[in-house]
């Protein structure tokens, strides 16, 4: 085949590392000796595919270098020049001789320009398997040093990244929080998990300078906001790959407060008809014959009614209840009022039942349990190891979801004093009435009673009913 068609290059380069101009000389050196040993033999240069950031442990089908074998098996091309062996692959020696393997059937061409290797002379294939060793085991190392070298810094509580906003850096490369910008940052987690949205968040932060990504806009993108919420070095950890370190430096905000926020329920202000922000409980309101949430409309009079739309997907709604918003807001606004009154705040309630307790305990015997049965990897099967771990993580995920929840809601109400609760909550807009109101509740089922004109109101926590009773009102018609 040689000398019949023209033949093709391959560059690559590993890690460019921020290198340019004279510190970045890797791939010109590399294409140049590429284009010498065309010369050397008598080969036109056809396609030379260049590829930056790419391991040479990557599988060939999935760089560049498949397309260059194809290229081959074709016809299209007579071989392949690389500059060093190394550059061809890093992988195992089984893949470095899967593409000898591939050019050999089809009487292409391999050369390593710099080491000399031309896979049409003799002994071709043992010094080839030697250097493909050789690049292997420099791989191997390489890796080794990495890996070590990784472990060192997380352990010493250097962060591996990019700083994050609202941290500095000391001399040691460990993070520092900002005087001028953690309280922003406490801020800001503690209004999610209140229930803002991040358009509530972007509005809080208009007059905040955005971190040097977005100085280009001047203003805070959605996106940008939702990686601070959930970027756990404000926690204080480092990671870095399999390596972390919870305490690598001062953290900014809690592991529950950071928890909470990933678990939190951003309460949001119906569109539409704008009288629909009028509704005390939209969002929260339920049908209890289907359970989903009860949409407003406008009835006779122009009295807004909370109503269900159905039928729906699942099918048609037994109950289609429809209740007038003047009827069910003042309800459960008495009742809110009564139990800040009686000093049933979000997190007296929880602690009272003994909830966070139970799950900070349920969290704890989940990891224990955990630990202990990585313990017992070498005395099972692998598959059934695997499962009984996957299992074990997930309890402990599930654990972490519950306590995080209960801080979220514990969080919303804070330490506000009742009184002060009760004096502004004239003041407060519908919304925010709404976001203490979904604190103490997870939902309010509406119901047909006995009769089609009367009607049963539960307010409803971890599908236990809080409300003192089960309320029976007049129904809209």
């Amino acid at each position: 085949m040689g000398g019949t068609v023209a033949i093709d290059g391959y560059i690559r380069v590993s890690d460019v590392g921020g290198r340019e101009g004279d510190r970045y000389a890797s791939p010109s050196l590399q294409r140049k000796a590429i284009e010498d040993a065309a010369k050397r033999i008598g080969e036109r240069l056809c396609e030379v595919v260049t590829e930056e950031d790419v391991s040479g442990a990557k599988r060939a089908e999935h760089r560049g270098l498949g397309y260059l074998l194809e290229r081959c098996e074709r016809g299209e091309s007579s071989g392949i020049i690389v500059s060093n062996i190394d550059r061809l692959s890093r992988g195992s020696l089984k893949e470095s001789a899967e593409i000898y393997e591939r050019l050999d059937q089809v009487g292409a061409r391999l050369i390593a320009a710099l080491e000399g290797v031309d896979s049409h002379a003799p002994g071709a294939e043992l010094t080839f398997g030697m250097l493909a060793l050789i690049a292997r085991q420099q791989w191997r190392r390489i890796q080794g040093s990495w890996k070590s070298a990784r472990s060192r810094a997380i352990d010493r509580g250097a962060y591996p990244t990019k700083t994050p906003w609202g941290y500095d850096r000391d001399e040691d490369g460990r993070l520092v929080p900002n005087e001028g910008l953690a309280p922003i940052i406490r801020d800001l987690f503690a209004r999610r998990a209140r229930g803002a949205t991040i358009s509530d968040l972007a509005a809080f932060l208009a007059d905040v300078p955005p971190p040097t990504s977005e100085r280009a806009t001047g203003s805070w993108s959605h996106s940008t906001i939702a990686q601070v919420l959930r970027n756990p070095a404000y926690t204080g950890e480092a990671r870095h790959g399999e390596f972390l370190n919870e305490n690598a430096h001062p953290a900014i905000v809690s592991r529950a407060e950071f928890d909470a926020v990933q678990v939190a329920r951003p309460i949001r202000t119906p569109k539409g008809d704008p009288r629909s922000n009028e509704a005390l409980v939209a969002g929260i309101a339920r049908c209890a014959g289907c359970g989903h949430t009860l949409k407003i409309v406008q009835g006779y009079g122009g009295k807004l009614r909370y109503y269900c739309k159905g039928p729906y997907s699942s099918g048609t709604c037994p109950a289609r209840c429809l209740i007038c918003v003047d009827e069910l807001d003042p309800y459960v606004e008495d009742w809110f009022l009564a139990a800040i009154r009686d000093e049933v705040r979000i997190a007296k309630a929880v602690e009272a039942n003994g909830k966070l307790d139970t799950a900070q305990q349920a969290l704890e015997l989940a990891e224990a349990r955990l630990a202990a049965y990585v313990e017992t990897a070498d005395t099972l099967d692998r598959k059934l190891y695997l499962r009984g771990l996957e299992a074990r993580q997930r309890t402990v995920e599930l654990a972490k979801l519950d306590l995080a929840e209960l801080h979220s809601r514990a969080s919303l109400l804070g330490d506000a004093p009742s009184g002060d609760l009760v004096a502004t909550w004239p003041d407060l807009s519908v919304v925010e009435k709404r976001r203490l109101i979904a604190a103490l509740v997870d939902g309010i089922r509406v119901s047909k009673g006995d009769g089609d004109a009367v009607g049963r109101v539960q307010l409803v926590r971890d599908d236990v009913v809080i409300a003192p009773r089960k309320r029976r009102m007049a129904l809209a018609k």
